[in-house]
């Protein structure tokens, strides 16, 4: 990288220069940078005719060779295998300049820059073509991080977080410790949920992963959204949740039948039963225990439920009446959808809530009502009394690192916890997504209750009626009717059945081929002759011959590839790395056998 010194007369042309380049990369930092003045940064020539500068009084880079001394301050850190390098502060570049040097071309390095002074100068004396045009590293601001934005989660959208690592750029950041103490603190808290949702991720895939092999005949005896795409544009849309103020407006909602589109999520389902209030559609996600538990001992037959494949097989196999499934991030569906029919897509962001308001966006609803979505525990209350969830949290637990106080909508302090604050962000990341795609849509919080909600207009549910719902008609029952007289039911059970065989067949002729494999590497590790390699079939051909299987056997396999593909790149022992790829051929074989026993299971529930 050239660091050469930039004449006076070339300032301003030099400046341009690598801010017509940043603006590519972040055009909010660029509009910081030309508001700025840099005239109390004196610049000052080095020994080897390179650049420095003081801050407050501190000399930012060696007055002799700055290059060689940031070289040797990032020789301190470990840099190989990193996915994510954070480097806090910037300087004159020299750091970015070594560190570039050290890192893998998959790696990503964020720069995380406050002083705005600084950075315009040194934009002006050298030319930083090479790290503005490298795709993989990202300009922020501090400002750009708090607890209520989304910039970090793009952040780590591209990193895992023990793949990370931070370094301090020393003097830089010792000038604005505070700031950069706050965007490490919500570092922390992001890089612990990743941690806490990768594990649960690898805790539960086998479950979710069963749940939609047993829901096959389900799905395919299923509508899907597909058919209610847009039906009901400009028509309103109430989503009940089961936050502690549904207690201020259940009442109301009678009022709203056959109106507006009623959707409740499990939660709130046995309290609007108890005050014989029939939504037009019960939405069900979670393939755990506890969901059941919102359906369990309830008649919900004669409410249309619309389901994610890996839902708990239970809430399924007692709702008789009629069903409608979507599919998100979910390999099972994927095939199923492969199999018949593509059946239409929602977002999932941990909350039931949260994929019901994209189904109100996806079936044209507008406004979109929110009630119970406190996201906060209003009176002391975690849920509405008479719900599954209902407990009393009557004080703040100073015990309780993930309790916190957010903004309430009276603008004054409410306790809350991590949990509430994440679906809180991607309730607001949502609905200003949509809200660019669809300017007129207005999105209601009528909760009258719990944390403000950015991008939606408080009001209370009453005015809400009066104002949007009194005059409107729907007729789910009839539309819904007419959706189903044209639905091949039985068709659809036999394309299953001969999906079912065909796809046993595919996964016991890749097993074949991993067996092969296997015998293989124990035969070179007993007698060390690591020769047979050359027998060796590529894994990913063996795979890959079939995208469905594919699929399948990675997403049950991921942690074991994962980490014994890690552990092989690490590894220079000839006879290590053959255990290692024996491991992976064994996890790939197991996860073939996870897979034909829940074909089996599901060929059980066919039968039934």
């Amino acid at each position: 990288m050239n660091l050469s010194r930039q004449y006076l007369n070339k300032e301003k042309k030099m400046l341009n220069k690598n801010l017509d380049l940043l603006v590519k990369k972040n055009s909010s930092l660029t509009e910081m940078i030309n508001s700025c003045k840099s005239n109390e940064i004196k610049i000052i020539e080095t020994k080897d005719k390179k650049i420095t500068t003081k801050l407050n009084g501190k000399i930012l880079h060696s007055l002799y060779r700055p290059s060689e001394e940031a070289k040797k301050y990032i020789e301190n850190y470990q840099l190989d295998n990193k996915k994510l390098i954070l480097l806090l502060g910037f300087g004159l570049g020299y750091y970015v300049e070594h560190i570039i040097d050290k890192i893998e071309n998959d790696c990503k390095l964020f720069i995380i820059i406050d002083n705005i002074e600084l950075l315009k100068k040194s934009f002006e004396y050298i030319d930083y073509s090479e790290i503005l045009l490298n795709e993989n590293i990202y300009f922020y601001h501090t400002s750009e991080f708090n607890e209520y934005n989304h910039s970090i989660e793009s952040l780590f959208k591209i990193g895992i977080a023990p793949e990370t690592e931070i370094i301090l750029h020393k003097i830089d950041y010792d000038e604005y410790e505070l700031k950069y103490i706050k965007f490490i603190e919500i570092l922390k808290n992001e890089m612990s949920n990743i941690l806490m949702n990768t594990s649960t991720i690898f805790e539960f895939s086998k479950m979710w992963h069963r749940n939609s092999f047993i829901n096959m005949p389900y799905f395919s005896s299923s509508i899907g959204i597909n058919n209610l795409k847009d039906k009901y544009k400009e028509k309103p849309v109430i989503i009940v949740s089961a936050g502690p103020s549904l207690e201020k407006n259940i009442r109301y909602l009678h009022w709203a039948k056959n109106k507006a589109i009623i959707i409740a999520v499990g939660t709130s389902m046995k309290k609007l039963i108890k005050e014989n209030i029939k939504p037009d559609f019960v939405m069900a996600l979670d393939g755990g225990e506890p969901n059941w538990e919102h359906f369990k001992n309830i008649n919900y037959s004669d409410i249309p439920l619309i389901f994610e494949p890996m839902v708990h097989p239970n809430i399924l196999k007692y709702h008789t009446g009629k069903k409608i499934v979507f599919v998100s991030q979910n390999i099972v569906g994927a095939w199923g959808e492969h199999v018949f029919s593509e059946k239409g897509f929602l977002k999932m962001g941990g909350s039931v809530a949260l994929t019901a308001y994209d189904f109100a966006v996806y079936i044209g609803g507008n406004p979109i009502i929110l009630i119970g979505q406190d996201l906060a525990f209003t009176g002391g209350k975690t849920h509405v009394s008479g719900s599954t969830y209902e407990k009393d949290v009557r004080t703040e637990n100073k015990e309780d690192i993930h309790q916190m106080y957010i903004n309430d909508i009276y603008g004054d302090k409410i306790l809350s916890d991590r949990k509430f604050l994440a679906f809180k962000i991607y309730f607001e990341k949502f609905i200003s997504e949509d809200k660019k795609r669809i300017p007129n849509l207005k999105v209601i919080d009528a909760t009258e209750g719990g944390a403000k909600i950015e991008y939606t207009d408080i009001l209370s549910f009453k005015y809400t009626y009066f104002s949007y719902i009194h005059n409107e008609t729907v007729d789910i029952q009839s539309d819904l009717d007419e959706i189903f007289q044209l639905f091949d039911e039985k068709t659809n059970l036999k394309k299953l059945d001969i999906a079912k065989k065909e796809m046993t067949i595919k996964l016991n002729s890749v097993k074949d081929e991993i067996n092969k494999g296997i015998n293989i590497l124990k035969k070179a590790i007993s007698t060390k002759n690591y020769s047979e390699i050359d027998k060796l079939n590529n894994i990913d051909e063996i795979l890959n011959k079939n995208v469905e299987v594919s699929n399948l056997v990675r997403y049950i396999s991921q942690h074991v590839i994962s980490d014994v593909l890690k552990s092989i790149k690490n590894s220079n022992n000839e006879k290590d790395i053959f255990i290692k790829n024996l491991q992976l051929y064994e996890g790939i074989r197991d996860g073939i056998n996870y897979n034909l026993d829940c074909i089996s299971t599901m060929e059980n529930v066919i039968n039934r």
